[in-house]
């Protein structure tokens, strides 16, 4: 549990394959279902939701990049983790937050 907690802090600056390590087992069984997938990216691109992410999250998100059953959904999620990313890092900079 310790390790999930920091990795909260810094998984945004992983690469996207050891981002995706921390997708849960159900994404990973489900991630090439289409349904499955439309269904994940409601919300995906609301800020207001950022606060809330976690490192599962980012990892599912990542998972999803890399496994979605589409060119176009991988390119959604590919979307949705970046603008995630570039509001971490904001708000990590905001803070004086050194990235360790």
């Amino acid at each position: 549990m310790d390790e999930l907690i920091r990795m909260d802090h810094v998984i945004h600056t992983l690469p996207l394959e050891q981002q995706s390590n921390y997708a849960d087992q159900w994404c990973q069984k489900m991630a090439k279902d289409e349904e499955f997938a439309l269904s994940q990216l409601v919300g995906l691109d609301e800020e207001k939701n950022y606060s809330l992410w976690n490192s599962t999250s980012v990892g599912n998100c990542a998972y999803m990049v890399l496994h979605a059953p589409t060119d176009d959904l991988r390119q959604k999620y590919a979307e949705g983790l970046s603008r995630y990313c570039t509001w971490k890092n904001n708000q990590s900079d905001a803070m004086g937050c050194v990235v360790v």
